[in-house]
């Protein structure tokens, strides 16, 4: 940018890494629904569900343990209840549509992996 446009100046050079940014997040985005649209067919359906099953059952104690916990405590847990309660939103919206189609929704369920990692 500065060899073939040097009155742009550093003006230049940022809008040039801002689009470049842009175009980045983008691409990020459109491949992450390709690859979550291909997500289904990697999984073990029974692992996947016996997973999303446990987290639906064992969640509701860890924001309990959040609401109870004072400030200081809550950095020992290493997280927040509304953290957890988005987890088990999204574990609870993949395993509807698991249960309704037999069949999981890689948008839904990488959502949940998301959330897990």
């Amino acid at each position: 940018m500065s060899e073939r446009f040097p009155k742009s100046g550093s003006l230049g050079i940022v809008l040039l890494i801002g689009l470049g940014f842009l175009a980045a997040g983008g691409s990020n985005a459109i491949m992450g629904e390709i690859a979550d649209g291909y997500l289904p067919e990697g999984l073990n359906e029974q692992r996947a569900a016996s997973v999303l099953e446990r987290v639906e059952e064992r969640f509701p104690q860890y924001v309990q343990k959040a609401e109870e916990a004072s400030m200081q405590e809550l950095a020992q847990l290493g997280y927040r209840e509304v953290d957890v309660e988005n987890a088990l939103s999204l574990t609870r919206q993949a395993l509807d549509y698991y249960r309704s189609n037999k069949a999981f929704n890689g948008t839904l369920t990488g959502k949940c992996v998301a959330c897990y990692c």
